[in-house]
């Protein structure tokens, strides 16, 4: 296949962006390992607006967290009534 010319220099410095985040890529969010920083300990809704500022107007981006997070991650309470944390399962 060949590329049209008008294309061809534009090329796309990180076309992850525009991919819904893989699953490596939110665990290193919920360990605070992540490129763009955060702390060892994330709530699903900093998780879900981490993620909606990383890939904005993207479809589907909310669905994919819910669906690893049920998968991969425990619910951690830590008894004060209002604070649940995730916890990645290695």
């Amino acid at each position: 296949m060949h590329i049209p010319e008008n294309l061809a220099p534009n090329s796309i410095s990180n076309p992850m962006k525009f991919a819904l985040p893989t699953e490596t890529e939110i665990g290193s969010v919920v360990t605070g390992q992540h490129a763009s920083g955060g702390e060892m300990s994330i709530r699903i809704d900093e998780l879900l607006t981490r993620f909606a500022d990383l890939r904005p107007g993207k479809m589907g981006v909310k669905e994919k967290i819910l669906e690893v997070i049920e998968r991969r991650c425990d619910l951690i309470d830590n008894a004060d009534g209002n604070r649940v944390w995730l916890k990645w399962k290695h």
